[in-house]
């Protein structure tokens, strides 16, 4: 876990530096920004496909992963494009508003409330987010908008993932959800 913002992270600061250059090699910042998401993403599946071990051969893992895949590919796109008009460090912070998005999507899936343990948790980490760079000084323009959006997307692939069942009909294992991910990154 420690693995994943230790190399995640730092590819905002990679995005914006690559946005600010691209006028000076002649390039569409767009065509950069969806370079540099997709990059992203292959980072991502770099680290999970181990982790898979294997599991991506399973259907279950292609079906629910194309089943997740969808809202995924939005989020990376609407991340893309909000990247385009917001500083990176708004871009983050935005994203990292998945968490409280989880919450209330699960919610309002499962008619069921949460734990105080688990409110708790949500409220620590947006309180985190909202001041890593000190006292938060962001307008809310465009970009922090699609940013916005795209964590709510990202919030429907966890909510999906956690409806996924661990055994089918006839009893038989179905894929991880470490497994269904690095399928749908695949996708």
């Amino acid at each position: 876990l420690f693995l994943v913002p230790l190399f995640w992270g730092p590819t905002f600061l990679l995005t914006d530096i690559a946005l600010d250059n691209a006028h000076d090699v002649a390039l569409d910042p767009s065509i950069v920004g969806t370079f540099v998401t997709l990059i992203r993403c292959l980072l991502g599946w770099a680290f999970l496909l181990p982790l898979a071990r294997g599991g991506i051969c399973l259907s279950d893992a292609w079906q629910w992963g194309g089943a997740v895949g969808l809202p995924k590919a939005l989020t990376l796109v609407l991340q893309a494009f909000a990247l385009l008009s917001a500083k990176p460090s708004v871009v983050a912070f935005m994203s990292a508003m998945f968490l409280p998005f989880v919450a209330v999507l699960s919610i309002a899936v499962t008619k069921k409330g949460l734990a105080l343990q688990t409110w708790c948790g949500i409220c620590v980490a947006s309180f985190g987010a909202c001041f890593i760079e000190g006292p938060p000084k962001t307008g809310f323009g465009v970009g922090a908008a699609l940013a916005l959006a795209s964590a709510f997307c990202y919030s429907i692939t966890g909510v999906v993932q956690d409806y996924i069942p661990a055994s089918g009909p006839d009893g038989r294992r179905r894929a991880t959800p470490t497994q269904i991910t690095a399928a749908q990154l695949l996708i």
